[in-house]
């Protein structure tokens, strides 16, 4: 019935944005309970009073002219809960909700049965909802926007019979427990906004934290979880390795604070693709628990989602999982659930004892404007946009040698050293040309006779090479790596003989791309000139 009128409304007001839809209806809605519920009053004028300013009393009068002679009441209860409800949001719309998929996973690590539960950032409602259904003895949500905040309201309201004004606050969350410190809860989850800049820096237990870091929000959840209590909180994945986070990042690690980190799969958050963590925090932890979760998920179309099974394999599936000792993870330095269910590589070699490693100084852009030239000099610049599917593409000409730069050796091998997509490309010296890569790199140059460049960076470009190098990577939209991570990585060991098998064979692929690609620009100038050609006289 629900999608139903939903569609009979889209039908008649499509010229209304998607929030209006939500404001028109709840106004439309209390005006009609108000007559039975004295109580729906206040929250119907704050509606109107904050939110239907730009709706003339004639679109006010047209809206409830249409609403009275195609619905009853019960129907638009069941269109507005319907709404409210809605993972699918459109950009427009000025309220946040966790999507089912993560609420399910979730609330799996609650037990809400006469416990307190809190949700920090609670956005439409739909934890707290989950909260009440399943007995929680005490609820308490926070939210800073006041439309999502007086529409989750309605919605518990609409779905459990009960008006919480005084349970769910309007506040900044750092305000207000700054106000109310000794407020404390057994159960909290939160999703909060991403990669937010917050006003002040956040000091937990001495460590002061930056304003845009995430740990700033983790470190507030943790101060107000109970000794015996529990949190689940979803984060960027960026929180493993930021430098400017290293002393929170182990005085949580340190103080046993981190129960379990899962990593997410990609693109199952609303509104963003970025990878992300739920992280689970208690109190006294010795060890943390690791699980690698993403690759675990459905697809409903373009959407992925959790479904029934996928948080059970989450929850249950050993094989995803690791718990590494405290002592490990604060040598290691890592939060990422795939650096530790790597296999370890039996008879590995350590790159450091193989190659050594080297990277550019950053140019600034009057030096890259300086250096510049139009026309081919026999030296050239590298930058990310010149490689591309292991392939080292034509780079920009440079009038002088670049002296922060470094200049490429025959078989150097080039990685990513930050940027949106990892990229390993082999270098094959060409004559008469010099080239230098920029800062985004790190040369790989191998300094062991007995390794061959060639078996390197077939290994690198394999499924099992790329699981290993990228597990070295963080970061959310950009990733990056160091240097000391990318030196321990394993390299399997092979005879010399065995090397260099693997190595003609991978020369032999080479120089057919490197063919075909000669083939294609032939081709592709030949188009260009004909097409141009039949249009001159015109």
């Amino acid at each position: 019935m629900g999608e139903e009128l939903r569609l009979l409304w889209n039908k008649n007001q499509r010229n209304i944005q998607s929030e209006k839809h939500l404001i028109v209806l709840s106004y439309y809605y209390l005006t009609a309970l108000e007559k039975l519920e004295p109580e729906s009053e206040i929250l119907k004028i704050g509606i109107k009073n904050n939110f239907m300013r730009e709706l003339s009393e004639t679109e006010l009068d047209s809206i409830e002219l249409f609403l009275s002679n195609n619905f009853e009441i019960e129907d638009i209860s069941q269109l507005l809960l319907d709404y409210l409800n809605m993972v699918d949001y459109t950009p427009q719309m000025m309220f946040t909700s966790s999507n089912e998929s993560i609420l399910s996973l979730a609330s799996s690590y609650f037990d809400f049965t006469n416990n307190e539960f809190a949700d920090f950032c609670s956005g439409n409602g739909a934890m707290l909802s989950k909260a009440l259904k399943n007995k929680a003895k005490i609820i308490k949500g926070i939210e800073i926007n006041e439309l999502t905040h007086q529409l989750s309201i309605l919605r518990l309201w609409l779905e459990h019979g009960t008006m919480l004004r005084d349970e769910i606050i309007r506040a900044d969350i750092f305000e207000y427990f700054e106000k109310n410190p000794e407020e404390k809860f057994e159960q909290i989850f939160s999703e909060f906004p991403l990669n937010l800049r917050r006003k002040d820096k956040y000091i937990f237990e001495g460590i002061e934290i930056n304003q845009n870091s995430d740990w700033g929000f983790i470190s507030l959840i943790m101060n107000q979880l109970k000794e015996r209590g529990r949190a689940v909180v979803i984060s960027t994945v960026g929180i493993e390795m930021r430098k400017t986070d290293e002393k929170i990042r182990e005085h949580f690690i340190r103080e046993g604070y981190i129960e379990e980190v899962i990593a997410l799969p990609a693109g199952i958050l609303t509104g963003t693709g970025i990878p992300s963590f739920m992280l689970v925090l208690s109190h006294g932890n010795d060890s943390i628990r690791f699980t690698d979760a993403s690759d675990v998920y459905s697809n409903a179309g373009r959407v992925r989602l959790l479904e029934e099974k996928d948080v059970e394999k989450i929850i249950n599936s050993d094989n995803i999982k690791i718990d590494v000792p405290n002592e490990k993870v604060l040598k290691e330095g890592r939060l990422s659930p795939e650096f530790y269910l790597l296999p370890e590589l039996k008879g590995g070699t350590k790159l450091e004892k193989i190659a050594v490693i080297l990277n550019s100084r950053p140019l600034r852009k009057q030096e890259i404007d300086e250096y510049s030239a139009a026309e081919n000099t026999g030296m050239q610049l590298i930058r990310l946009s010149h490689v591309k599917n292991g392939q080292i593409l034509d780079g920009d000409f440079v009038n002088k040698i670049i002296p922060k730069l470094i200049e490429l050796k025959n078989l150097d091998i080039i990685v990513t050293r930050i940027g949106s997509k990892l990229n390993v490309a082999l270098y094959q010296e060409e004559e008469d040309i010099r080239s230098f890569v920029d800062e985004n790199f790190f040369v790989i140059r191998v300094n062991n006779k007995d390794w061959n460049p060639y078996y390197l960076f077939a290994y690198f470009q394999s499924e099992m090479g790329q699981k290993y190098l990228s597990s070295t990577y963080s970061g959310a939209t950009i990733q990056r790596v160091n240097k000391k991570d990318l030196l321990h990585i394993d390299i399997p060991y092979m005879t010399l003989t065995l090397q260099n098998k693997i190595a003609e064979k991978t020369k032999e692929y080479l120089e057919k791309i490197n063919q075909l690609q000669l083939s294609l620009e032939i081709i592709q100038d030949e188009k260009d000139e004909v097409m141009s050609s039949w249009f001159k006289e015109v």
